[in-house]
């Protein structure tokens, strides 16, 4: 590895330390509170607890796993830094109270996010290195780390979305290297995290079948069912099948039940931004429904389009399926657009006729994660956001970037002009 690329490792982890104690949005107070229970009433019974100043337990096991990790390590430095405070007479005992505080607390429990940050960064420079060069690699991996979107969501919002992402590329980085039993359970592992992981399944599912045997790929699914299940039992108060069963099935799910939740997608610009219940019927069928066929029929096609042996057009099928699934199904958060930034990450350093469509893709994403929350507060920019005539053009920009991403992967040719069109007329009347 360059000294280069060691450089802008080491400059963004400073960095997003910097920014980490700012601010803090809402949604943190749920993982400080969740690790917190954890730590006081131990896994058993935690997805039925009601936990005090959190919404209810909604992830994968290996979440949680992280979150209790994270929290008793917080308490493990705590108590170094107490112990110095007692014997070093120059250590300011200011930074001690602010770090037992609520707030040094959270900004301990943005660190996991900060950390994979640094590894997702790594795996795109690895990626990118394999199917280009060094030199692409590096651009990469800075432009990742240094675009608003990922600072912006681990360090400044504190979302946890880098540590699924993380063995994602994990995943495709085995893949690459033929590593069929690293593939499946690195990517069951990015499910453990976070299920949004789902949306591009079949497509991942498909790939697997071809490049690998059916017997690897059995081998690999009584593995994933092991983990499943060893995840899992901690958490249970009696082991058994239907148990197992239930935490995965009835806990592991969006609370929301709305068309878009801060999405600038299909139902965005059709509904607008209001919490509209995704039950809402269209011609006689529920919202949430329309959006799962048309994402089985995205899915299809790209399935029916991906060539499999090619890394190119592997990547490109899942950008066209993460972009395609954020633009029309429904409960989708703005968060859920990192896979099409990550995508779009890699390709553009695959192929540099993609970089203007990941930076203006970059922006998307930003603004998208900057509305609602609004932090930092600029009024300039709250009033012309919060525009309903703004929010549709910004969903009507991410559908446009869609098409254009479906015609490159497809390879539509550019309109013919008249005179190719003679030309080719006149070919075809000769020949008759």
């Amino acid at each position: 590895m360059s000294k280069k690329i060691k450089i802008i490792f080491i400059s963004a982890f400073i960095f997003r330390l910097v920014l980490a104690p700012l601010t803090q949005h809402p949604d943190v107070i749920d993982n400080l509170n969740w690790g917190k229970d954890l730590r006081a009433n131990g896994l058993k019974g935690f997805y039925q607890r009601d936990i005090p100043d959190a919404g209810p337990p909604n992830y994968p096991p290996l979440y949680y796993y992280i979150n209790l990790t994270n929290q008793l390590f917080y308490e493990n430095v705590k108590g170094v830094l107490w112990k110095i405070n007692l014997t070093v007479p120059a250590f300011p005992s200011n930074l001690y109270l602010w770090f037992e505080s609520k707030s040094g607390n959270i900004f301990f429990n943005k660190l996991p996010a900060i950390f994979a940050d640094i590894g997702i960064s790594f795996l795109i420079y690895k990626i990118v290195k394999e199917l280009k060069d060094q030199k692409k690699a590096e651009k990469s991996a800075a432009l990742f780390l240094f675009l608003p979107p990922s600072w912006y969501l681990s360090a400044v919002w504190g979302q946890t979305d880098s540590l699924y992402i993380f063995f994602i590329l994990a995943s495709f980085l085995a893949l690459i290297k033929r590593k069929w039993t690293g593939l499946g359970i690195l990517y069951l592992l990015s499910f453990l995290i976070k299920p949004t992981a789902v949306i591009v399944l079949p497509l991942f599912i498909f790939i697997y079948f071809k490049n690998f045997s059916f017997r690897n790929f059995v081998y690999t699914s009584f593995l994933s069912l092991f983990l499943l299940t060893l995840f899992a039992f901690p958490f249970l108060d009696e082991v058994s099948v239907r148990n197992i069963l239930d935490l995965y099935k009835n806990n592991i799910r969006e609370v929301t039940g709305y068309l878009t939740a801060n999405s600038f997608n299909l139902w965005s610009l059709v509904y607008g931004l209001a919490p509209i219940s995704d039950s809402t019927k269209i011609l006689g069928i529920p919202a949430f429904r329309l959006g799962e066929i048309l994402y089985f029929i995205l899915t299809v096609f790209v399935i029916f389009k991906v060539k499999v042996k090619d890394h190119k057009s592997i990547l490109y099928s899942f950008l066209i399926l993460s972009l395609g699934a954020f633009l029309i199904l429904t409960k989708m958060h703005e968060r859920y657009y990192f896979l099409t930034f990550i995508f779009l990450a890699l390709l553009s350093g695959v192929d540099k006729k993609l970089r203007n469509i990941y930076y203006l893709d970059s922006l998307l994403f930003f603004i998208n994660l900057y509305h609602f929350w609004w932090m930092p507060k600029v009024a300039f920019l709250i009033n012309i956001l919060s525009q309903n005539l703004v929010e549709k053009l910004l969903a009507i920009l991410n559908i446009l970037l869609f098409f254009n991403l479906i015609k490159n992967y497809v390879g539509i040719p550019k309109a013919i002009n008249r005179e190719n069109l003679y030309n080719k007329f006149k070919w075809i009347r000769n020949s008759l």
